[in-house]
Order: C-alpha cells, then sequence, then structure tokens
C-alpha cells in the first residue's frame, strides 16, 4: 500500500470507524473524495467485491449525464446495471427523483443499508427495471 501511495496511484482519503469502539481505518482511493461520502464509497466498494461482473466503472468513468454510483458490465448477458447505493440520507421524494432518471434506462440496483430501507424504497418505486438489496454494515 506504502508502495502505491508513494507512486500516486492511490492516496489515503480519510478514516471510517467500523464500530463504536473501534480504532479508525485509513482509506484509500484513486481519486479525491470528500470527507462527508468516505463511508459511502467504502460500502459501496464491499458490495461490489461480493458482486460478479466483467467490468466496473466509477466516479468520473460513469455516464456524466445519470451519473450512477457504478456501472457493471455484465458479459452473460450483455449488459450494464447501474448501481446506486443508498445510505438512507435522501428522503422519499429526492429517491422517488433519482428513480424517475433512470425509468427508461439500463438495470439498475438499488443498495440499501437495510431490510425496512429496501422496503420501503420498493414501494415507492413503479419501474420494473429497478431491483433492490440490502448490504449491512460490517
Amino acid at each position: 500500500m506504502a508502495r502505491l501511495v508513494k507512486k500516486g496511484s492511490i492516496k489515503e482519503v480519510g478514516t471510517i470507524r467500523f464500530k463504536e469502539t473501534g480504532r479508525g481505518q485509513k482509506v484509500f482511493c484513486t481519486q479525491h473524495v470528500k470527507p462527508e461520502l468516505i463511508e459511502h464509497e467504502v460500502y459501496l466498494t464491499m458490495w461490489l467485491m461480493q458482486q460478479e461482473y466483467s467490468g466496473c466503472k466509477r466516479h468520473s468513468h460513469v455516464d456524466q449525464e445519470l451519473r450512477p454510483d457504478a456501472e457493471l458490465y455484465i458479459a452473460e448477458i450483455d449488459s450494464i446495471l447501474m448501481v446506486e447505493m443508498d445510505m438512507g440520507t435522501e428522503n422519499l421524494t429526492q429517491v422517488r427523483e433519482r428513480m424517475e432518471v433512470y425509468r427508461d434506462q439500463h438495470h439498475v440496483m438499488w443498495v440499501c443499508r437495510s431490510e425496512e430501507r429496501k422496503n420501503n424504497l420498493q414501494r415507492q418505486c413503479p419501474y420494473p427495471n429497478q431491483l433492490f438489496d440490502v448490504w449491512k454494515k460490517a
């Protein structure tokens, strides 16, 4: 890790604490991440690491009009899956507006932090191209 930092390939962007009493763990990224988005980026990365896909785009490499959190290419079905990591910080009206943006697009996976939030988002979504999953904090 130190060698990648020294080369400038990655940089330390902050720390995250997984347990209330635990020590903060350093977070590294290839791009600048605002401090308020570090937790979002870490959980998105953890969810992505559990998925099977042929390619992944993030940050400035995603569709700049739609701006999903990530785009996964699934070669087996020759399709793109847009990924939105929902941290529960936006109200349901804001999420509905975001869902509307994706209404005519590729499939979208909304990754929520709790079953309750996932169920709430599912109830709000009238679009069949939008899927839902739960990723809980470690």
